[in-house]
């Protein structure tokens, strides 16, 4: 197995901290109002799909007997992801008519229930990092409009 020189990787995460500093707030705004919009769909349609094959499970009786956390537990925990998701969507929606149409209150709407997935979905680390480093921009062209 090959591995990847470390100065390689340094290299590569200094371009791209370069190129984050370079990037406009409005084009990172718009970036991750598009970013929340897809990834908080794609989970969105993961969790309610996981919703209904535990909740078949439940409902057939197909529970299984070596698992030791609950399906009622799984499903909530997933249909509290799938709600959170939603909300990510929202968000994305509210900040991005927000940056079109210049509507300083619904992008600060959308800016603010844009945090309630990334924290309830933590331990994904990167849609977390993604969040920290555009809303930082996002507070940026908060500012500027």
């Amino acid at each position: 197995m090959k591995t990847i020189p470390l100065l390689f990787v340094f290299s590569k995460l200094r371009k791209m901290c370069q190129s984050y500093a370079e990037a406009s707030p409005e084009s990172c705004a718009k970036f991750y109002s598009i970013w929340s919009i897809i990834v908080g769909f794609g989970f969105f349609i993961w969790n309610l799909t996981m919703v209904g094959f535990y909740g078949l499970n439940l409902w057939g009786g197909l529970e299984n007997k070596n698992d030791k956390t609950p399906l009622p537990i799984i499903i909530s925990l997933h249909a509290f992801y799938a709600f959170t998701a939603f909300l990510y969507v929202v968000a994305g929606y509210s900040m991005l008519i927000g940056i079109l149409e210049v509507k300083q209150k619904l992008l600060k709407f959308g800016k603010i229930i844009s945090w309630i997935f990334p924290i309830s979905a933590a331990l994904l680390i990167i849609p977390l990092v993604v969040h920290i480093l555009c809303i930082l921009k996002v507070r940026e062209y908060l500012q500027k409009i």
